[in-house]
């Protein structure tokens, strides 16, 4: 996670997020309750259309794999955690993302 300079409130409430999650985790865990983040990057959806159409293209240029995601590739993510093969997942935020908060990639 990283912080917006232009929208301190929007990382405030994210990063609460996050500390939220492990804390449910910690209290319910011997509950056998999990309690994971999910937390979608750029998502191709009708609400960022009407935001970002314009810098549609920008934001693609900035993700590793260079396109919009698609909400069934989060989906995708939740279905994982919410089944059984993700039983001994807990506490974790985990980012659809393409790898854009992975770092930055400087080509030649």
């Amino acid at each position: 996670m990283i912080a917006m300079g232009t929208g301190s409130h929007y990382t405030a409430y994210k990063h609460a997020v996050m500390g939220l999650t492990k804390a449910v985790a910690l209290e319910y865990g011997p509950d056998n309750i999990r309690c994971v983040a999910v937390v979608p990057g750029f998502i191709k959806t009708a609400m960022t259309d009407g935001i970002f159409r314009e810098e549609e293209a920008m934001l693609a240029a900035m993700v590793p794999l260079q396109r919009a995601g698609d909400p069934k590739e989060v989906a995708n993510l939740v279905l994982w955690l919410a089944s059984d093969q993700a039983s001994y997942v807990n506490g974790s935020v985990h980012q659809v993302d393409a790898g854009l908060l992975a770092g930055f990639a400087f080509s030649a």
